[in-house]
C-alpha cells in the first residue's frame, strides 16, 4: 500500500518507517501459525481501561439466549465510554437486560460488563 487518496494525515498514521500498521491484534503459536484475534482499533477505553469488544461479545455468545451480540463504545461524560452491548436474543425468549449483566458479572472484570444493553432483531442493520 502507498498510502489513503488525498489523506496525508491516515497515510502517516498507518505506514511508519516504512511498514503498514493493519491494527490487527495477533498472537503466533508454539508452531509458528499466526492467528488473527481482534483489532485494535476497535477498543473501548472506559474510565482509563481498555476493554475489546471481543472478549464481551465471546461471553455474550455464551449466554444461551444470546444468537448474535455486538458491543460497542458509547460516549459518556464521566468515564469517556461506556461498553454497551446490541443482542439478538432467541425467538420468544424472556432474558432481561440484569440477566444479561450478570452473566457478563460472572466472567468479566467490573469494568468490562455493559452499562447498557439493547435487544435488537438485527445486528447487521444497527447503525453503530
Amino acid at each position: 500500500m502507498q498510502g489513503y487518496y488525498k489523506d496525508e494525515a491516515a497515510t502517516a498514521e498507518v505506514i511508519r518507517n516504512g511498514w503498514l500498521h493493519t491494527g490487527d491484534l495477533a498472537y503466533m503459536d508454539e508452531e509458528g501459525y499466526v492467528f488473527l484475534v481482534g483489532l485494535k482499533k476497535r477498543m473501548i477505553i472506559t474510565s482509563g481501561f481498555n476493554v475489546y469488544p471481543k472478549e464481551v461479545e465471546l461471553i455474550l455468545a455464551m449466554h444461551p439466549a444470546v444468537v448474535a451480540s455486538k458491543v460497542v463504545g458509547e460516549k459518556d461524560l464521566m468515564r469517556g465510554e461506556i461498553v454497551k452491548a446490541l443482542i439478538v436474543k432467541k425467538p420468544g425468549d424472556e432474558t432481561d437486560e440484569k440477566e444479561i449483566m450478570q452473566h457478563c458479572r460472572d466472567y468479566l472484570s467490573a469494568y468490562k460488563v455493559p452499562r447498557g444493553v439493547s435487544f435488537v432483531a438485527n445486528i447487521d442493520s444497527q447503525a453503530i
